[in-house]
């Protein structure tokens, strides 16, 4: 490992804040997965019950460190602060017994990656509790099968087509509403944009939200879609029996029962629509060992990934991938256990840890070969080509060389960003939940509507605006409102009668029926005028 004898009081500071930005990151990332799995409520679990207990969430917004893309200069931004909210949505479509094994065929020329026998007998004794049909069963066979295969582009694109948002006017007009409420904007100010294609591993969707043609922030989210069998492939053996200093050896036996198969084929065959390959996945394991990180490890992590994005990928975006920087910290907490020195909490360990991670990738590009951490035959970085190569080893030897120069210095302005975020999604995380329960009294308050007056003089706007009303259910409130009115009248009046002179009781009280008939009157004016305007 790299000594370092030297700190600089500029890099005590970097690491600071950074030790802040990670307490915004995992705030960040709990409010996160608090708002998707509302959204997963509101939406697929409405129609498919059981959804919930086959849809895992993965990448960052579970595995750490989810602001490190945030430091990747992105020109869409004002301030090049790339404000980009990252997840994977893993949802199981079947599950396959050990008995129905032979299913499962390796593909010998190609560790690691297998084809999957598909028939309607095996489909309906794997089904993971969706609520399909046999009929369904066969017209899905028919939609992304062939020669008794399923074939994974096929299936990830009819799970793009079924995902796809409604591009009718209302809906849209919906997501501008619930966006202006979370962010306190005028309606019309706020415009959304959405990209949608169908990528090597997964059906993905970007939003693009923004305030007067301004990005405010990007969503990306994949949907994933897999099989989970249930044994342990002999191409992952390797690393299921190997010597390690964590964790111990029952924890990975544990582990080692099931094992997930993706819709991944290899990168030769990306866009094939033909292929038939999947690989095998374990983000199960992964999102484990990320759970079971200190948190000295979860910051060192942060800033060599914050490192990573700011300064490596930007050489090759497209061949260069986050897994790169997973691979290589996966592989230091399985050589250093949490309690190894490596990971005391203090500058001097930092820095080392951070160049250890640093040289261990330079190392991986020397010898081209960074073997994937679960099947050590799959070299991550074999289609990188050689001048990219080339490039992320020098810039690794300088950032090496002047490390203090390098860990990014506008850590205060993300953590800005990330409060202000923070905030808004609170407030997002709020009205999903209100809505969720038909309580739409975010968008129908008096200042949202004054504020947004002209929004309501479009037709469709006005037309959901009635739709929300009947399901707020407002008219039952506002009767219950003008009873409860009238309740409190009556009683301040009986009340005040029974306090007056015996003498005067007579003439006070013609005085306030006269008046309490008046009141009502008006009230019963009022609740007319309600209703008619809700009709």
């Amino acid at each position: 490992m790299e000594t370092v004898d030297v700190i600089d009081s500029s890099f005590i500071g970097k690491i600071e804040d950074f030790i802040r930005l990670k307490d915004a990151d995992e705030k960040l990332r709990d409010m996160g997965s608090s708002l998707v799995n509302k959204i997963l409520s509101r939406g697929v679990c409405r129609c498919q019950p059981n959804a919930l207990q086959n849809i895992i969430m993965s990448g960052s917004i579970c595995e750490g460190a989810t602001t490190s893309r945030f430091f990747k200069y992105n020109n869409n931004f004002d301030d090049g602060i790339n404000r980009e909210l990252e997840f994977d949505i893993e949802f199981t479509l079947v599950e396959i017994k050990s008995e129905f094994k032979h299913y499962v065929e390796d593909i010998p020329e190609k560790h690691g990656y297998v084809k999957v026998r598909a028939d309607t007998n095996m489909l309906i004794n794997a089904n993971a509790g969706w609520d399909i049909t046999d009929k369904d069963f066969n017209e899905l066979l028919q939609n992304f099968s062939n020669n008794g295969y399923f074939q994974p582009f096929k299936l990830k694109n009819l799970t793009l087509q079924k995902a796809l948002l409604d591009n009718d006017v209302e809906n849209q007009k919906y997501l501008e509403i619930v966006f202006a409420a979370a962010f306190n904007e005028k309606i019309s100010d706020i415009s959304i944009k959405k990209v949608e294609r169908v990528t090597n591993a997964s059906a993905a969707f970007e939003f693009y939200f923004q305030v007067k043609e301004k990005n405010m922030l990007v969503v990306a989210y994949d949907l994933v879609p897999l099989a989970q069998v249930f044994w342990w492939p002999d191409i992952a053996l390797e690393w299921k029996l190997r010597e390690r200093n964590w964790p111990d050896k029952q924890f990975i036996e544990d582990l080692t029962k099931t094992c997930f198969i993706i819709a991944k084929p290899s990168v030769i065959e990306k866009g094939d629509e033909e292929s038939y390959s999947w690989r095998y996945s374990f983000s199960h394991i992964e999102r484990k060992l990320i759970s079971m990180r200190s948190p000295q490890q979860n910051l060192v992590y942060l800033i060599f990934k914050s490192i990573f994005y700011k300064w490596i990928k930007p050489i090759n975006a497209t061949q260069i991938h986050s897994f790169i920087s997973k691979n290589i910290m996966l592989k230091a907490c399985e050589e250093f256990p949490p309690d190894h020195q490596m990971w005391k909490e203090n500058c001097y360990t930092t820095k080392e840890a951070i160049l250890y991670l640093l040289l261990q990738t330079h190392k991986a590009f020397e010898n081209e070969y960074l073997a994937y951490f679960f099947i050590s035959k799959i070299n991550v970085i074999e289609y990188i080509e050689p001048a990219v190569k080339e490039d992320v080893k020098l810039k690794i030897m300088l950032i090496s060389k002047d490390i203090d120069k390098y860990i990014p210095s506008n850590v205060t302005q993300v953590i800005a960003v990330c409060d202000d975020l923070q905030e808004k999604l609170e407030n997002l995380d709020n009205i999903l939940a209100n809505t969720n329960s038909n309580n739409y009294s975010d968008f129908i308050n008096l200042k949202f509507l004054v504020q947004n007056l002209d929004f309501l003089f479009d037709e469709p706007a006005l037309n959901l605006y009635k739709e929300l009303l009947e399901k707020h259910d407002v008219k039952n409130k506002a009767l219950k409102e003008v009873e409860r009115f009238k309740n409190i009248f009556k009683n301040e009046l009986t009340n005040f009668s029974e306090r007056l002179d015996t003498d005067e009781v007579s003439r006070v009280q013609n005085e306030l029926r006269r008046f309490s008939e008046r009141i009502e009157s008006e009230v019963e004016k009022a609740k007319n005028s309600v209703l008619k305007f809700l009709r």
